[in-house]
């Protein structure tokens, strides 16, 4: 466990050196080899005096089988399964201290580059590395998650079913901690959340894929959103972005929209295209994909955004508030700012002039200040912009 007073010290350095100090206070030997003076040593003795009558019996065998470390773990498997309680209920706690305690040496050993840990053994660091990178940011990010999240990223090498109930378990359990003010943040847990998830094949179940947006919301680099992210929120962003592409998860797909196109993510126009050639979407959601790429899109965009001219579909109606008068956006009405956005047009001269802006909102143009008043100063901007754009072509194909 991470100690919580290293007052003075930076975090990520006080995090990696109470993995040393504390193993060294609490661990006698967790080196996979036996501790007793034997060439072949029975663990099974030691595990049959956990059941011993008397008390101070069994809390010696419990100590030794503790010293004796993972070698004693086939035998202690063994008794995990016995038919005395005693003994059962001991083998299965000394499991968890002896896999805790070889976890933690392994990362402290991770974490110092020492050669006599096999990084390629660590659970899921391969993948991890192959995401994330492996500078040093990236390392403590995963002996963190490693250490706090084992259980998930265990489950990741898993098959898909296995690895959505767990998902789906860790997601409920965090939500339900969120809401505890006793509860501690963090940040890693979220981490290994969306590395799990980000998975390419997964379908999630509709409740996990809310959590997990939810989640990630709460984590410090969404909160804090900076233009220029350290390492450390790099590395989360990577996973953030990973998790947004791989995902088919339809629920989720405009708040991980939201999310790409707040962050300023590599994944949001990849996202905005594709819910673009889906026409069953809502007009609200194909209206969040129009103004991600009016954002983030660029001149390349504007054929894919004129062909949206043609949806007159309603994606919002609001009433202004200074002048009373109601707005309404279809589809193309957005299309059409992004098009003139994108190339650097005046916004006035086809009557969205009203239109208002926020560089921290997630879209930049605010959705309910998008549209027309009537049919008539619509219909004037898009005879406007079919006027230009023949002229345009015209000058292009005439000879010089």
């Amino acid at each position: 466990m991470l100690s919580a007073s290293w007052k003075g010290w930076s975090p990520n350095l006080a995090w990696a050196l109470s993995i040393t100090i504390t193993m060294t206070l609490t661990v006698t030997v967790i080196s996979g080899q036996p501790t007793l003076a034997s060439d072949a040593p029975d663990y099974a003795q030691h595990v049959a005096q956990l059941g011993h009558s008397e008390f101070l019996q069994r809390e010696l065998a419990s100590q030794t089988l503790t010293e004796i470390g993972t070698a004693a773990l086939p035998a202690l498997s063994e008794g995990a399964t016995s038919l005395d309680r005693e003994i059962r209920m001991r083998s299965q706690r000394l499991i968890e201290i002896i896999r805790a305690a070889d976890r933690t040496e392994k990362l402290r050993a991770f974490l110092q580059h020492d050669k006599s840990v096999n990084e390629d053994s660590l659970t899921a660091w391969n993948e991890f590395r192959e995401v994330v990178g492996g500078d040093e940011p990236a390392r403590l990010l995963y002996a963190k998650m490693a250490e706090h999240e084992y259980r998930l990223l265990e489950a990741s090498s898993e098959q898909p079913a296995e690895i959505v109930a767990a998902l789906a378990i860790r997601c409920k359990q965090l939500e339900a901690n969120s809401r505890q003010p006793s509860e501690v943040f963090r940040p890693e847990s979220i981490a290994a959340l969306l590395f799990v998830a980000g998975q390419p094949g997964l379908t999630l179940t509709d409740n996990a894929g809310l959590s997990i947006y939810r989640l990630s919301t709460q984590h410090p680099t969404f909160r804090q959103y900076q233009e220029h992210p350290n390492a450390e929120e790099q590395a989360y962003l990577k996973l953030l972005g990973r998790w947004i592409a791989a995902t088919d998860d339809a629920s989720t797909m405009q708040p991980r929209l939201a999310i790409a196109a707040k962050l300023r993510l590599d994944s949001a126009i990849p996202l905005a295209l594709k819910m673009l050639e889906q026409e069953n979407l809502p007009p609200r959601v194909r209206q969040s994909a129009v103004l991600t790429i009016a954002k983030l899109g660029t001149a390349d965009h504007v054929p894919v955004l004129e062909r949206q001219f043609e949806d007159h579909s309603v994606a919002s109606r609001v009433t202004h508030v200074k002048t009373k008068k109601i707005i309404s956006c279809e589809i193309r009405d957005a299309a059409l700012l992004a098009v003139l956005h994108l190339s650097n047009q005046s916004l006035e001269d086809f009557g969205l002039a009203p239109v208002q802006t926020n560089s921290m909102y997630d879209f930049y143009f605010i959705p309910t200040t998008v549209g027309y008043e009537n049919d008539e100063a619509r219909d004037a901007a898009f005879a406007r912009w079919r006027q230009q754009r023949e002229s345009t072509i015209a000058e292009t194909r005439s000879p010089h």
